[in-house]
């Protein structure tokens, strides 16, 4: 139901969302084909012109790009491969 959990003060938290951050501290970040700033294309399936505007790694070790849309500003989450940097055509 509802309002049955204490609202906490906004400098209060119960578990810090960094926890995950720094699980694999140690490990380092695979290496990518994409660095934020890149332009990317999808080449498969519907069109995604799009700027690189994040690269990480899940927890389970895959890395994950994310493109911002260049015509709307859309943000998508791809695998890495789905993605092919863009030529100056």
């Amino acid at each position: 139901m509802y309002g049955t959990q204490p609202v906490l003060p906004l400098n209060e938290t119960r578990k810090s969302i960094h926890v995950k951050v720094n699980i694999n501290k140690k490990k380092r970040l695979k290496m990518s084909k994409f660095e934020v700033g890149d332009k990317a294309i999808k080449p498969k399936g519907y069109a995604f012109p799009c700027t690189v505007v994040g690269v990480f790694e899940t927890l389970a070790g895959n890395v994950r790009v994310v493109g911002e849309m260049d015509e709307y500003g859309l943000l998508h989450i791809f695998n890495e491969n789905q993605l092919e940097p863009a030529t100056d055509e």
